[in-house]
């Protein structure tokens, strides 16, 4: 019988914890009865490579999430940019692949913007042009898309 201290798991959960022990991984960093399988997939991909997980190993963290924080980890970017509960994973990654180019993260971080937005204002920077000021809640990434080319066009 389950009494209320015990802790129900899928088969699919208890599966892939048996994989991660198999594979010879510190099985207690992926015993959480509210992790998925995929989130637990993505806390072994960080344990077989030596990462520090416990920057992403947060439940509240969807698995596209602690992907883009892994990531990061695995490029040996200063993660604390982005691995918030915050940010989305698509906004994460601007933030990621801002940093692997050194971009100014600083200019485009805000959970407040989308991604598309993010994506604008760094590609933007990449090219030496800041247009993080003409962001703003609600401006479209198309517009800040049209401001660049247009600047790109004309220096």
């Amino acid at each position: 019988y389950e009494d209320e201290y015990s802790v129900r798991y899928s088969k699919f959960v208890k599966d892939e914890l048996r994989n991660v022990y198999s594979q010879g991984l510190d099985i207690s960093k992926c015993v959480n009865p509210h992790l998925s399988t995929d989130q637990i997939r993505e806390i072994a991909r960080g344990l077989e490579q030596g990462l520090d997980v416990t920057k992403y190993n947060n439940y509240l963290f969807g698995p596209y999430e602690m992907e883009e924080i892994r990531k990061g980890l695995e490029a040996n970017v200063d993660v604390s940019h982005y691995a918030s509960l915050e940010f989305f994973y698509d906004q994460m990654r601007e933030i990621r692949e801002g940093l692997q180019k050194g971009v100014d993260v600083s200019k485009y971080a805000d959970p407040n913007l989308d991604s598309q937005c993010m994506r604008e204002i760094k590609l933007s920077l990449e090219s030496g042009i800041d247009l993080s000021r003409y962001a703003y809640v609600g401006r479209s990434h198309e517009v800040l898309r049209d401001m660049r080319l247009a600047i790109e066009e004309y220096r």
